[in-house]
C-alpha cells in the first residue's frame, strides 16, 4: 500500500512538473549534484532567464522522506520568489529521490552543514546570480535555519515556515490537538499529559531503543529503531537561543489553524524579542493550516494526494491567500533592508 502511495506521488510530481514546464519555460532550470559527508545529494536549480537575478533563495525542508520539490507542494512558492527576481536552490534529502544518504541518521547539526555546504556550492556554481543568498524553511527548518544564520556570514535573509520552538512542547502540543479534535475526554487528555511528561524525563536520560521497547510499546504503536535514533538525537532541540542577536531580515510566517505547532506560543516568544526590531516581521497568517494551506477546506487529515492533486489542479489558490500576499509584500520591501 505504501509503496503503490508512493508511486501515485510520483506520477502526480511528475506530471505537475511536465505542466510546469511548458507553461513556465522562461526560466532556466538545472539538476546538479552536490556532496555532503560523503553522500551524492541531487539538487534543483531555477533562475529567471534575463540575468536580473538578485539572490538564490535555498529551500530548507521539514521532517520526513522530502524531495526536491515536496511533491509539488514547492512549485507555487518558487513562483513567487520567482516572481520577485529569486532563484531557487533545493536537494532530495538524503536517501530520497536519487540522493544518497539517510535522512533519519541526520542531527539537527548535520542539518544545518548539509545547508551550509549547499550554500557554498551555490556560490561556487552560481556566482552571478548568488549575490544574496537566503533561507526558505518550513517546519523542522526552525531547529536549522536560525542555527545557521548565527553562525554563518552567508546567509542574508530568512523566511520560515510554521516554526516551532522546542521539540518536546511540540511533541504535546501535537498529541494535544489530536485528543481534542477525537473529542476525547478530560480524563484522557490528563493521563496523555502524564504519560508526556514520562516520556520527556525518558528522553533526557539518553535511553537506547530496548528501554523505549520496554516503557512504551504497550502504551502506543511502537515507532521503528531508525526512527527512535532520529528523535534520540533531536528531541532536546530548543531554537529559543538561536534566534537571539539575529540581525539579518527575516519573516516567519505562522498558520492560526495550525494542529502541529503551537504557533501562538512561537508568536508571542518571537513578537517579544523583535519588538522594536524592523528587521524581524513576525506573522499570523489568518484560516492558515501548518503549511499555510487554506482552512479548513485542508486540515492535517487531509489525504496527501488529495492536496497534491488540488495543487496540480488550481496552484497558488490552495494556499491561504495571506500566504503570498505577505511573502510577496516582504519581497517587494527586501532591497531596501540588504
Amino acid at each position: 500500500m505504501l509503496q503503490i502511495r508512493r508511486s501515485v506521488l510520483m506520477l502526480i510530481a511528475t506530471w505537475i512538473a511536465c505542466w510546469s514546464h511548458v507553461t513556465l519555460a522562461q526560466y532556466v532550470e538545472q539538476r546538479p549534484y552536490f556532496t555532503h559527508q560523503s553522500h551524492r545529494l541531487s539538487a534543483y536549480f531555477k533562475a529567471p532567464s534575463d540575468n536580473k537575478v538578485k539572490g538564490v533563495v535555498v529551500f530548507v525542508s521539514g521532517d520526513g522522506a522530502i524531495p526536491y520539490d515536496a511533491h509539488g507542494y514547492y512549485e507555487p512558492i518558487w513562483q513567487v520568489f520567482l516572481d520577485a527576481g529569486y532563484a531557487v536552490f533545493s536537494w532530495d534529502k538524503p536517501g530520497v529521490g536519487k540522493s544518497s544518504g539517510n535522512w533519519l541518521e541526520q542531527s539537527m547539526s548535520d542539518r544545518q552543514d548539509e545547508v551550509r555546504t549547499a550554500i557554498e556550492f551555490v556560490k561556487r556554481h552560481y556566482t552571478g546570480q548568488a549575490k544574496t543568498i537566503g533561507l526558505m524553511g518550513f517546519s523542522q527548518a526552525g531547529w536549522v535555519a536560525p542555527a545557521l544564520m548565527q553562525n554563518s556570514s552567508d546567509v542574508n535573509f530568512m523566511v520560515g515556515v510554521g516554526y516551532a520552538i522546542n521539540w518536546l512542547d511540540q511533541s504535546w502540543y501535537l498529541t494535544q490537538s489530536r485528543l481534542q479534535r477525537e473529542g476525547a475526554a478530560a480524563q484522557v487528555i490528563a493521563r496523555s499529559k502524564n504519560m508526556h511528561q514520562q516520556e520527556r524525563s525518558f528522553w533526557h536520560n539518553k535511553p537506547n531503543y530496548e528501554d523505549y521497547v520496554r516503557l512504551f510499546s504497550n502504551q502506543e504503536k511502537p515507532i521503528s529503531k531508525a526512527r527512535f535514533g532520529f528523535i534520540k538525537k533531536n528531541v532536546l532541540s530548543d531554537a529559543e537561543q538561536d534566534y537571539i542577536g539575529l540581525h539579518q531580515p527575516m519573516m516567519i510566517l505562522l498558520g492560526d489553524n495550525d494542529e502541529q505547532v503551537d504557533t501562538t506560543r512561537t508568536f508571542k516568544l518571537l513578537h517579544a524579542l523583535y519588538r522594536e526590531q524592523s528587521h524581524a516581521t513576525i506573522k499570523m497568517i489568518p484560516n492558515a493550516t501548518h503549511g499555510l494551506l487554506n482552512h479548513p477546506e485542508f486540515n492535517s487529515q487531509t489525504n496527501d494526494i488529495v492536496v497534491l492533486v488540488k495543487i496540480g489542479l488550481f496552484g497558488e489558490r490552495v494556499y491561504a491567500p495571506g500566504f503570498f500576499e505577505a511573502l510577496s509584500h516582504w519581497l517587494d520591501t527586501l532591497d531596501t533592508q540588504l
